[in-house]
């Protein structure tokens, strides 16, 4: 038992198709049957690439920015250095983890240098494994990053995993993430002409993300389940 081992609590995915309820899944009855519970779920929504040309062109309709607009920019693999800490602070207000180099507790955030090197060891560790990431950010007329999105690109796969987009509250609704996407699909089909889907997952709640998921052309094609249960003591 996984008492033994100091285990207190069983877990285990089932998957199926989309929009399907756990109880009409295959195992879901079986695992509801015998004391588990659902810790979460997210659905899989693929979008076949070449970027069909009515998706490419509403996104196109929706990035003309206004004046005043934050700029759009980008890069493949390593954050431009002048980006590392505007990136990294938009992350940590939007409650997505510490900023690159923030300490927990009530330490406060180290200098510009940690936040630099504790990126730079993670693309370091990227290239080492063969991992390319294209991202789009957003900058206001300070330089201060109000927009971030992200595609990671693994080795070995046709597919292409939407990582975030992140836009700070003040932002949205102006179109600013259709920009970022447009930036990174527009990238993509340059740099890595050979990638033949864009991944990206979302919570079965989510309608904001599932609405924007569909009207881009995304396909859901799988629900997967975690599920756990407490077991048993001695």
């Amino acid at each position: 038992m996984g008492t033994e081992l100091g285990r207190n609590t069983q877990v285990v995915e089932v998957s199926s198709g989309p929009g399907r309820d756990l109880s009409d899944c295959p195992g879901g009855g079986f695992a509801l049957a015998h004391g588990f519970g659902v810790a979460g779920a997210e659905d899989l929504h693929v979008l076949d690439l070449p970027l069909p040309p009515a998706v490419e062109a509403l996104l196109r309709e929706r990035v003309r920015p206004g004046r005043g607009e934050p700029e759009v920019t980008g890069w493949q693999d390593e954050c431009p250095d002048g980006l590392l800490e505007p990136c990294a602070l938009l992350r940590e207000d939007l409650g997505h983890g510490p900023a690159e180099g923030t300490a927990g507790g009530d330490e406060g955030p180290h200098t510009v240098a940690d936040r630099t090197e504790r990126v730079r060891l993670a693309e370091a560790r990227r290239a080492e494994e063969g991992v390319h990431s294209l991202v789009s950010a957003a900058l206001d007329a300070s330089g201060r990053a109000v927009g971030l999105s992200e595609l990671v690109l693994l080795p070995g796969s046709g597919a292409v995993d939407q990582a975030g987009t992140l836009v700070l509250p003040e932002h949205r609704g102006r179109g600013l993430g259709s920009r970022l996407w447009l930036r990174n699909l527009t990238d993509l089909a340059r740099a890595f002409p050979e990638r033949d889907r864009v991944r990206v997952r979302t919570g079965p709640g989510d309608e904001a993300a599932r609405g924007t998921a569909a009207e881009l052309g995304f396909r859901p094609v799988e629900r997967t389940f975690a599920l756990e249960r407490a077991l048993p003591g001695d």
